[in-house]
């Protein structure tokens, strides 16, 4: 009787492990539209930082060679 009960209490444990196991997964692929979200936030920053960075050395070289 002990030795089911025990057996029992690890199974229990056990259950009760995949559980959190399965409840972190869910929080992490919950995150990840956030997580992609960011990136891609990111992404449009970056690509907008590029787009000045290229008008203004167009400008430059156009300066460059009007002198």
């Amino acid at each position: 009787m002990a030795s089911l009960l025990c057996e029992y209490i690890g199974v229990y444990q056990e259950l009760l492990s995949q559980q959190n196991i399965f409840h972190i997964l869910c929080m992490k692929m919950a995150s990840l539209p956030c997580d992609f979200s960011d990136v891609k936030q990111d992404l449009i920053s970056q690509q907008n930082v590029c787009h000045i960075l290229n008008k203004n050395m167009a400008s430059l070289l156009c300066e460059f060679s009007d002198d």
